[in-house]
């Protein structure tokens, strides 16, 4: 690796992170690309929705490789703290680290429009009312869903809102996709899972309004757009990956622990 790009947030500590960072970069012998160049590695420095705003902004190539020095106050993919900058960058120059591929979730709304997203899609009635689904799974039926929406997220994506809904916390480097309820009803008429899903990597995943022709809210990384005549929405796992690096200095469970439990 021998180019750099970085994506920083717009607070003073985040800079001052950015500078320093970039500095030490730049005395181990790493250089901004070339105009037009694609980068060997892109740095988000920040929080979570930094590192998906970086992932984004270079839409999910998956010949860079991706890192975050985590500024904010959750980061659970900004491995690297302020205080760990110089070990990050002595162990990209003498490739002392660890990388793993991460899975991208891939949508196709109403068999025509796509869309890619790192942590999580969420369906939800465009007027915010019950919206009442079909959620199929490699085309076969597994419930007839009632209530406030429906998320569906990556690994990664699961220590995210699908945590705060109740889903289960699964480590990013296993591919699955998870299907969790959003306030799901229940009554004679629907009978909603109130647990989430674990699906294989493999597997696809049909959204179909029993209702057919409305609007909903497609939310994709927090970037939320209208969908009207919404006639389905199926979700899978791309077979690109992301090149996520770690530099094995907080383990998973560790960060588990610190991040969420103290």
């Amino acid at each position: 690796m021998k180019t750099f790009r970085l994506f920083c947030k717009s607070d003073a500590k985040s800079h001052d992170a950015k500078w320093k960072l970039q500095f030490a970069l730049a005395r181990a012998g790493f250089l901004p690309p070339a105009d037009g160049r694609v980068p060997d590695l892109c740095i988000a420095i920040g929080g979570d929705g930094t590192f998906l705003r970086m992932v984004r902004e270079c839409d999910f190539n998956p010949t860079i490789r991706y890192c975050g020095v985590n500024t904010g106050t959750l980061g659970f993919l900004q491995e690297i703290r302020t205080d760990e900058i110089d070990h990050l960058v002595a162990g990209l120059k003498q490739g002392k680290f660890t990388e793993h591929e991460i899975a991208v979730l891939g949508a196709q709304i109403n068999g025509e429009k796509k869309i890619k997203c790192f942590n999580e899609i969420i369906i939800r009635d465009k007027d915010m009312r019950i919206i009442k689904l079909e959620v199929r799974v490699d085309g076969v039926l597994t419930q007839r869903f009632a209530g406030d929406g429906m998320l569906v997220c990556t690994s990664a994506g699961s220590t995210g809102h699908n945590m705060a809904l109740g889903g289960s916390v699964v480590p990013f480097i296993l591919d699955t996709m998870q299907i969790t309820p959003i306030a799901p009803f229940n009554s004679i008429a629907y009978r909603s899972l109130t647990n989430p899903v674990i699906v294989p990597a493999a597997g696809t995943i049909d959204l179909v309004p029993m209702n057919r022709g409305g609007s909903v809210n497609v939310c994709a990384d927090g970037i939320v757009q209208v969908v009207d005549n919404f006639n389905k929405i199926q979700i899978t796992l791309l077979k690109e990956r992301i090149k996520y690096i770690k530099m094995d200095t907080h383990p998973f469970w560790e960060k588990l622990n610190k991040k969420f439990i103290g």
